[in-house]
């Protein structure tokens, strides 16, 4: 059986807390993000992409229905330039 010493168990203890201390440090000055608040925020833009390219056939319908091919493929390019312009300037 191992025998802990004191002392080095202290010094372990102390060692895990300064450690500790010191990421909540950068996690108040904005140098790290804590995993679960990353995780939301690209949940959220998956989201907003995913409901961005779900709305492309029904613009397409609602501004296309009689157009020639070259039209339609313009629109589509204006709503995904579109869509994308709004995504990256999102502050999600």
């Amino acid at each position: 059986a191992r025998r802990y010493d004191l002392e080095e168990e202290r010094a372990r203890l102390s060692h895990h807390q300064a450690n500790l201390a010191a990421l909540d440090e950068e996690v108040k000055k904005k140098n790290l993000i804590p995993a679960d608040v990353v995780l939301e925020r690209w949940q959220n833009v998956i989201a907003n992409v995913r409901a961005r390219l779900l709305s492309i056939p029904s613009q397409l319908a609602a501004t296309c229905e009689q157009s020639p091919r070259q039209q339609i493929e313009d629109k589509a390019n204006d709503i995904i330039r579109l869509a994308l312009e709004e995504l990256s300037s999102a502050d999600s």
